[in-house]
């Protein structure tokens, strides 16, 4: 993570580089300022309560075995994943 520059780059030559990158749109719905953008944390898993109001547990695996226990209100984004990517369902 971090900041990437490339020096052959159309921009670094002068150019604008338009359309020559897609940008994500996940990307605007997460940082929507990317001035004053903090640092995001990307967790994938399966979403249950949490031990208290407010809070939910991220379990990354199947096994349940280990957990993320988050405030609601930290969660920035959040989208359910494709049959495809995880057939068992899963954020």
């Amino acid at each position: 993570m971090g900041v990437f520059s490339m020096a052959d780059s159309d921009a670094a030559k002068g150019g604008s580089g338009a359309g020559k990158v897609r940008l994500d749109d996940i990307v605007a719905r997460v940082i929507a300022d990317p001035a004053s953008a903090q640092g995001a944390t990307l967790l994938t898993g399966f979403i249950g309560k949490g031990d208290a109001d407010g809070r939910i547990r991220i379990y990354p695996d199947i096994s349940f075995g280990w957990w993320y226990d988050v405030a609601e209100d930290d969660v920035l984004h959040s989208v359910p994943l494709s049959p495809e990517s995880s057939p068992l369902g899963g954020s």
